[in-house]
């Protein structure tokens, strides 16, 4: 896995995380050499987008852990203590040695119950997925603000890319204390390596040309097969799929949905059906722009697949 570069996206402004590698495009600079907003935004956009499915899936799992596996068990075992409690106090008939043993228990499990939750308190874990879950909901509300302008046929200033630059920097902030699951963050940096060798044309063949709003279809497209591929592990959300199967299965389904136009069916996870949301272009298709006379962009990335 590349490990994770600080790049500065715009003046004063930087992010730790990786920006992909766009695809060539004649307006991709002005004409003084500057970078185009447009596609500054573009490549904005696929980290956003990255970044909200690994924090939504974080918040899955921090959630699960701590609930089902920290704060349940110390509720029964505190429950219990509690009930034998009140059988030793009473004034029932029994054994002497009987009721030592339940007034042994009693501490034993009072001592489990004060451990148990000491290492709930040091984990944290539901503060974390609070941080987390509140980072994929400002995520998406940036993807669909950015959509919204895509897909007006209005220039892109500098002054709304660093708003948006703002407030994800600010974002990531909120959550920088809470590190992101090793195993959902390869399996994302693993697909965002492939997709650069996918989209980058064999050794002799000319650049393709991407529209941007198809650029950001293909990266949304790919984030959500492999959020779609953790969801539906059987062990999900306890436990995380290996990086590189859900990778790869991710990947052989984006391609099956690009080439062929169908999507992989998954079985559901042992622990119940999680929430999967549906892409943002889904809701809000891409603006549509000029193109050859009768070929369409959506086939031209089809033939390049098939390719790749």
């Amino acid at each position: 896995m590349r490990p994770t570069v600080r790049r500065q996206l715009l003046p004063g402004r930087s992010t730790s995380v990786r920006m992909p590698i766009p695809a060539v495009d004649e307006q991709d600079h002005l004409e003084d050499g500057r970078e185009n907003p447009a596609t500054v935004l573009k490549n904005l956009f696929v980290c956003i987008e990255q970044e909200r499915h690994m924090n939504k899936l974080a918040g899955l799992n921090l959630r699960a852990v701590n609930n089902w596996l920290l704060f349940l068990p110390a509720i029964l075992i505190t429950l219990c203590a509690g009930i034998l409690s009140l059988i030793s106090e009473s004034e029932l008939k029994m054994a002497d040695n009987t009721r030592v043993i339940f007034s042994i228990s009693v501490g034993i499990l009072a001592l489990v119950a004060a451990l148990w939750q000491a290492m709930s308190k040091q984990l944290d874990l539901g503060s974390r997925a609070a941080l987390h879950e509140a980072t994929a909901i400002a995520m998406k509300r940036l993807t669909e603000d950015v959509l919204l302008r895509m897909s007006s046929r209005e220039a892109v200033p500098i002054e709304y890319v660093i708003r948006i630059n703002e407030k994800f920097c600010q974002a990531l902030e909120t959550c920088g204390r809470s590190v992101i699951p090793f195993r959902i963050e390869a399996a994302f940096a693993a697909v965002q390596d492939r997709m650069v060798l996918i989209l980058r044309p064999p050794t002799g063949k000319k650049h393709r040309q991407f529209s941007k709003e198809d650029f950001m279809q293909l990266y949304s497209t790919v984030y959500d097969e492999l959020s779609s591929e953790i969801i539906h592990y059987w062990g999900f959300p306890f436990q995380l799929p290996r990086p590189r199967i859900a990778a790869d299965n991710a990947v052989r389904s984006f391609k099956n949905i690009i080439t062929e136009g169908r999507e992989v069916s998954r079985g559901l996870s042992v622990f119940g059906k999680a929430k999967e949301e549906r892409s943002l272009f889904d809701v809000l298709p891409p603006m549509e722009v000029p193109r050859s006379p009768g070929v369409s962009s959506m086939s031209n990335n089809a033939n390049f697949m098939s390719m790749a």
